[in-house]
């Protein structure tokens, strides 16, 4: 089940979703740090972690572009 999110996480996750959409793979943080104007990488890896915990995506650790979105997220999104 997929958790509502604050503002800054649907931002997020629009703009993760809008740009897999576009160039079908995902963004780097610096990327999606572009998209939603934040400086700080490490909010960005906050805002990832609540997103995986709400169930709106996957992360494959190590990986540089290793951010999908859930089975979940997919699903609803069609």
């Amino acid at each position: 089940m997929l958790l509502p999110l604050t503002e800054i996480q649907s931002r997020t996750f629009k703009a993760i979703q809008g740009f897999i959409k576009d160039k079908n793979y995902p963004p780097t943080i610096p990327e999606i740090q572009r998209l939603i104007s934040v400086d700080n990488p490490g909010q960005i890896h906050k805002i990832f972690t609540a997103l995986e915990k709400k169930g709106y995506l996957t992360r494959e650790k190590g990986r540089h572009r290793g951010l999908d979105l859930s089975p979940e997220a997919k699903e609803k999104l069609q």
